[in-house]
């Protein structure tokens, strides 16, 4: 239970950053800027991704986008066939077991 808790945490706290972030560089930059934080090895600039990750599917319509990573988050927890499809590739969400 102590483990649980204490990731529950971590993600809470990983994504309250993630806001806080967000809502600065929205706040203080204009798109396409770069502010080099360790000079050459190192910047922040900011971008807008619509897609996922490396912008996959950024060009396909939202009404496909958003039912497709919903499928994606829930689907692998499924059971029977689904599950063994899909569970070992992806894990559901919140680390369940």
């Amino acid at each position: 239970m102590r483990r649980d808790v204490a990731a529950g945490s971590l993600a809470v706290g990983v994504v309250a950053v993630c806001f806080i972030v967000r809502s600065v560089v929205q706040a203080a930059m204009a798109l396409g800027q770069e502010i080099p934080v360790i000079p050459g090895l190192f910047s922040l600039r900011y971008v807008r991704n619509p897609g996922a990750a490396f912008g996959l599917f950024a060009a396909a319509p939202a009404k496909f986008r958003l039912p497709f990573f919903l499928g994606v988050a829930i689907f692998p927890g499924a059971r029977g066939p689904a599950r063994r499809l899909f569970g070992v590739q992806h894990p559901r969400l919140g680390g369940g077991r």
